[in-house]
């Protein structure tokens, strides 16, 4: 798609660009927008292995990782080091909880000298070499993973490896074909792995079933991180399976607000997994349609609804409004009529990229689906 977009032959493209390609981008006269997308990469652990499911381990590990380094070098200005380590957006984390309990929150700030505090606290001690040693000498060493694909979570390896290693943790990255990368980390065939964090619902109920249920059995078919859901938290025992179902329970935010707080909490405490960043989207938008949508004095969206309406093989169309005020913002498109002239404007849009594409720019599709 960068080619088409470059050419301008594509209004918009959504498809997490690397800073290279945004900065193209930019220098072609090619805005770019960054909205959120509530997810992100985060380091997975396998728990089979005793020193990763060591709280101090990870918590130290927190404190080893420039996190807005990582965020940066894996997609510029769009990847924007997470805080409260949560689980669930930093975006949400004023509308679960209170500003007292987002302050009491632990936001692992890069210092070697406190990782160095908790792992000798813990009963580690560094080599000569300068890397960890568990309480029989053993030294940590481990590899981690990332679907070699994916441009920003393999750069986010290679240098979250960098970063671990440069702390004490000896870390070497290795990239695995994206389809084989999911299935070896649900079947717990890893060490550290770059998997997501956080769901593009807002809700936290749906990043923590990205964040721990969907790489655990029953959800994974295999031991996927083998995370023990039953933890001690301050000397209490604690069912984390237990306190993410709670979460979703009650019918207004106030009923679910308690076990949002003590769920996130929690999560901070232990890290059971540790978010990097969060992942805005750096979206490569031209102006056509938005140049014809101010002309005619309305939105984007109801102009393209109007385009759809006009198509004379459309008999009806679907608005995807999720409540009244949504549904208001559509329904005046019922009134406006383009002009033949607009209309054959909106179409000459995206005819260069279908072109470019085929007929079925889906880019998961198999030839036996296309149209």
């Amino acid at each position: 798609i960068t080619p088409v977009m470059m050419s301008k032959d594509a209004d918009y493209a959504t498809h997490g660009f690397p800073p290279a390609t945004e900065k193209a981008y930019l220098d072609n006269g090619i805005r770019i927008i960054r909205p959120p997308t509530n997810s992100g990469p985060a380091l997975f652990f396998n728990y089979t292995d005793k020193n990763l499911a060591n709280p101090a381990v990870r918590q130290a590990m927190a404190y080893s990782i420039k996190r807005d380094e990582n965020g940066a070098v894996s997609l510029g200005k769009s990847g924007i080091a997470s805080k409260y380590l949560t689980g669930f957006s930093d975006n949400a984390v004023p509308t679960w909880l209170s500003a007292d309990d987002a302050a009491k929150l632990n936001q692992y700030p890069y210092d070697l000298k406190k990782a160095e505090e908790v792992m000798t606290k813990a009963g580690y001690k560094k080599g000569s070499d300068g890397f960890w040693q568990d309480p029989s000498g053993k030294t940590l060493e481990w590899e981690l993973t990332a679907p070699a694909e994916f441009a920003d979570w393999s750069a986010a390896a290679e240098n979250l490896a960098k970063q671990l290693t440069d702390g004490g943790f000896k870390t070497t990255f290795r990239g695995v074909q994206f389809q084989q990368h999911n299935q070896d980390v649900q079947q717990g065939k890893f060490q550290l792995a770059i998997r997501g964090w956080g769901a593009g619902n807002p809700h936290p109920f749906f990043a923590y079933e990205s964040d721990l249920l969907t790489y655990n059995p029953p959800l994974s078919p295999g031991q996927g991180m083998s995370f023990p859901f039953k933890q001690q938290v301050d000397g209490k025992d604690v069912d984390l399976s237990e306190l993410i179902k709670a979460t979703a329970v009650g019918a207004t935010d106030a009923e679910q607000k308690p076990a949002v707080t003590k769920m996130a909490q929690t999560f901070n405490q232990l890290l059971p997994i540790i978010p990097l960043w969060e992942r805005y989207g750096n979206n490569a938008a031209v102006e056509g349609v938005r140049q014809i949508a101010a002309e005619l004095g309305q939105s984007m969206a109801n102009v393209a609804l109007a385009w759809v309406k006009q198509q004379p093989a459309v008999t009806s169309f679907l608005v995807g409004a999720r409540n009244p005020e949504e549904l208001s913002w559509n329904l005046p498109v019922m009134d406006v009529t383009l002009s033949p002239e607009v209309v054959q404007r909106l179409s000459a849009v995206t005819e260069p990229v279908k072109e470019k594409l085929g007929n079925n720019p889906d880019m998961w599709s198999v030839p036996s689906r296309m149209r």
